[in-house]
């Protein structure tokens, strides 16, 4: 994924991602928490607003189970949703899908990655 914010925004946000590599994996999915993160929590909280004028992903979380969190599958919608926009804040460049059964993985278009969310969870299992 690309975004279309600022040089200096993305700069930022690439500060946030590196500072925290190698922190465990958030297996209890709490957004509230900086301990521990999942890859789609700290691409979020990377691109957040840090203050009232700053530009920054414009999300909405959900509940899930018990805690607070976005689904990966929700960036790929935003995107999808975005697609034709001129106000889209993030769009593919480049998609790395998968063949599990297979044991592979291909570069598809960012046609089939903007689709991708309407995949069933268990269709990667089925090819």
């Amino acid at each position: 994924m690309r975004t279309t914010f600022s040089e200096n925004k993305i700069k930022r946000a690439i500060g946030k991602v590196i500072s925290n590599v190698n922190k465990d994996y958030d297996f209890s999915f709490d957004f509230n928490s900086d301990k521990y993160f999942v890859c789609s929590e700290l691409i979020i909280k990377s691109y957040m607003k840090e203050y009232k004028n700053d530009e920054g992903l414009d999300i909405t979380l959900k509940r899930i189970l018990y805690s607070i969190s976005y689904e990966p599958n929700e960036i790929v919608k935003k995107a999808f949703y975005e697609k034709n926009s001129n106000n889209k804040q993030i769009y593919p460049i480049l998609f790395i899908d998968s063949i599990l059964k297979k044991k592979k993985n291909f570069i598809n278009t960012n046609e089939e990655f903007l689709k991708s969310y309407k995949r069933s969870r268990t269709s990667i299992f089925l090819k």
